[in-house]
């Protein structure tokens, strides 16, 4: 009895050992297809107070791929990642805009668009809330 205690003490570990690096690499939640049907812009005063906050119905679509982004199929451009932050680079050559994927799950996130004022004062902020 205590040689069959003994031997499954010294086996039993060896049986949860597996080789980890065989476990296939969990998938980017951010890569798929995406829908959204609304779109807040929020504008700013250069001191920071909020001049307009308006949401209005803008049904999109959003296909990802590990290099391209389009918007609502007609849009295709390619984007750099590094974390949040995207990088997206128009098609026409002009330079690139920064994007955020904010809150990413695999079945929800909001894209988000921090830009300047036309005047240079102050600036707005788009955000559209995806989901699968």
């Amino acid at each position: 009895m205590k040689t069959s205690l003994l031997l499954a003490g010294l086996l039993l570990p060896l049986l949860g050992c597996g080789d980890k690096g065989s476990e296939p690499a969990p998938a980017d939640p951010f890569l798929g297809s995406w829908k959204s049907e609304t779109l807040r812009s929020v504008s700013y005063d250069a001191n920071g107070k909020v001049l307009t906050d308006k949401t209005t119905n803008s049904p999109s679509t959003l296909e990802v791929t590990a290099t391209t982004l389009s918007f609502s199929a007609t849009d295709t451009s390619p984007y750099a990642r590094n974390g949040e932050a995207l990088t997206v680079t128009p098609k026409n050559g002009t330079a690139g805009e920064t994007y955020f994927a904010r809150n990413l799950t695999k079945d929800s996130f909001t894209f988000e668009f921090n830009g300047p004022k036309t005047a240079g004062k102050g600036y707005y902020i788009q955000t559209i809330p995806y989901h699968r």
